[in-house]
């Protein structure tokens, strides 16, 4: 997707800032950062703004929890808490409602997807949903941990919005204990669960996905099993460490964990995956390997690596190999050259 910009609230903020001095108008700045983005990748398909408020979370396959209270990022949360609070930041500038109109003034629309740390916890919630109604023909993708959707009336709020196409979250485990674990967040399954409920019964497409850490391993056959029940889907996402996270051993799941843990679900609850994205085919039984998809890679993230057995095998040109961490925790365990891909 040539045209995908991913922006922090932060980082977008500033250059809104810079862009002020030769528009004078938050709109104006706005379009500028867009047209600047056009500009460089030659087309717009997506924008990603990701909110930076403080998280209920710390979810073992996320960076952010890492750093957290450490100086001087504790520091800068505070200050961008502080901004937000008084109405200092995208949101209460007015940059969010420019940069709304902007998206659904181009031909064709561009999605807004609205992400981060639970927006649905940030504190200008109210002013963010207020310009997300106020353009009804916006086209709206909204993800994250989603928990403030345990809430029905904000459920029924969001589910309003007439340009929402989907909510996307994340269910580590069916055991609630497992998934409060690798969350970080006491009580976060029954509130997942709550918003799943919601969700379903306001009607709204939800994309959920299980992040594949070597944790979520134990309980994915279950797993699997408890959302085939509930008549979800659910996309499996391998576990892609960011650069600056270091190799994240503990946390990578092995390729022959992986396959074995598949092989254990029934087969009507792999029924369940739609997707399963980054992982290569040799880890997925043959039911599910039509369902592989390439990870989507963001400048600066690790680059894939291959073992050295992978030129002899029949999935090479379509398998999005392994992060560069996975062979150096791990070295090509699992990673079995495939005699055909049938």
């Amino acid at each position: 997707m040539s045209g995908f910009v991913f922006f922090r609230e932060k980082q977008l903020a500033l250059r809104v800032a810079a862009a002020w001095p030769f528009h004078r108008t938050v709109a104006g700045s706005v379009r500028a950062v867009l047209d600047e983005e056009i500009r460089r990748s030659g087309s717009l398909d997506e924008v990603q703004l990701y909110f930076e408020n403080p998280c209920a979370q710390a979810c073992e396959f996320c960076e952010e929890p890492r750093r957290r209270g450490r100086f001087p990022s504790r520091h800068l949360a505070s200050l961008l808490q502080r901004s937000q609070e008084l109405g200092l930041d995208l949101v209460g500038s007015g940059a969010l409602a420019a940069l709304v109109d902007a998206l659904v003034d181009l031909e064709p629309k561009v999605p807004l997807t609205i992400t981060g740390h639970d927006w649905t916890r940030h504190p200008r919630r109210p002013e963010i949903l207020a310009a997300l109604e106020r353009r009804p023909d916006a086209r709206l993708r909204l993800q994250g941990p989603s928990l403030g959707f345990s809430s029905p009336e904000l459920t029924r709020r969001v589910a309003a919005l007439p340009g929402l196409e989907w909510i996307a979250t994340t269910l580590q485990s069916s055991d609630a204990a497992e998934h409060d674990a690798m969350v970080g967040a006491p009580g976060a399954h029954a509130e997942l669960i709550a918003a799943l409920d919601n969700l379903k019964a306001a009607r709204v497409p939800v994309l959920l996905t299980v992040v594949l850490s070597r944790r979520a391993l134990r309980t994915l056959p279950e797993t699997l099993s408890f959302l085939s029940a509930r008549q979800l889907s659910v996309s499996l996402q391998a576990f892609i460490p960011d650069e600056a996270m270091g190799p994240a051993f503990d946390v990578l799941a092995p390729l022959d964990e992986l396959r074995r843990a598949l092989d254990r679900a029934p087969r009507e609850a792999l029924d369940a995956i739609h997707s399963v994205v980054g992982v290569p085919p040799c880890a997925a039984p043959a039911q599910l390997r039509r369902k592989i998809a390439p990870a989507h890679r963001m400048k600066g993230r690790e680059g894939a690596r291959f073992g050295a057995g992978c030129g002899t095998c029949a999935a090479r040109g379509r398998c999005s190999g392994v992060p560069s961490s996975y062979l150096v925790a791990l070295g090509a365990r699992g990673m079995e050259p495939l005699a055909s891909t049938d």
